[in-house]
Parts: structure tokens; sequence; C-alpha cells
């Protein structure tokens, strides 16, 4: 039986959320060749079925673009999957997310703004 971290950190006076780091890209046969898919969708309830059962209330995910089709797709799996169960979802800007011909501002913002990025893949939910 798994033990529950947030109520260990509640009772030394922890009051924040607890989330987990999640790297989408595991599987990708581009890239990271591992005995697991980070698209399949049985990894990815699984792994959240794991992270409730200890107490997270929430996933970080290191976000490349949506110009990293697999990883990007998988982000937005992960998006749908943990909103739907009230969990939060937030996105840690990738350094790969900047880079390019224009200014890192620039770069970010037309990230964000392509018709394929997480603010139209999942209706405006990232936090």
């Amino acid at each position: 039986m798994p033990f529950n971290l947030k109520s260990i950190l509640t009772a030394h006076e922890f009051t924040g959320k607890l989330l987990a780091h999640v790297m989408p890209w595991f599987g990708d046969s581009n890239t990271h060749r591992v005995s697991y898919d980070s698209s399949s969708p049985a990894t990815i309830s699984t792994q959240i079925q794991l992270m409730l059962s200890v107490g997270i209330e929430g996933i970080i995910v290191t976000w490349q673009g949506p110009s990293t089709r697999f990883s990007h797709q998988v982000t937005l799996q992960l998006a749908t999957e943990v909103r739907a169960l009230g969990m939060v979802f937030a996105i840690l800007l990738d350094p790969h997310v900047a880079a390019g011909g224009g200014t890192k501002e620039a770069n970010v913002s037309a990230a964000l703004s392509d018709p394929g990025s997480l603010r139209s893949g999942i209706h405006g939910h990232v936090e």
C-alpha cells in the first residue's frame, strides 16, 4: 500500500499543493528510447492514478512547444486527463520554446499562439 505523501507534509505544516514534474517524451522513437511509451493511454492513466494514491494534486509538464509533436501530443493528453480529475495542470517552458530566429519573447508568444498550442488544445486550461 502506497503511503500518502500529502498527509506527511501536512503533518509538518505544509499548506501548499503537492505537484509532480512530468517529462512527456519517453517512448519518442526519435530521441528517448525506453521500455514504455509516454503517449499510451494506459501509461498515462496508471501514472496519474499512482500520483493520486500518494496525495499528488497535480502535475507540471515540461513543454517544448507544438513543434515537438510527440511530447506536445502527450502534454495535451495529460492535460485532458488531469483536468478531468480536478487536478492542477501547469507547464514549465523548456528552453527549446524560446529558441529560434526571433527574440525569446517572440518565440514563446508564437508557440503559445500556434493553432496547435496548449491554449487551443485544452481550451485555455493552462495555469
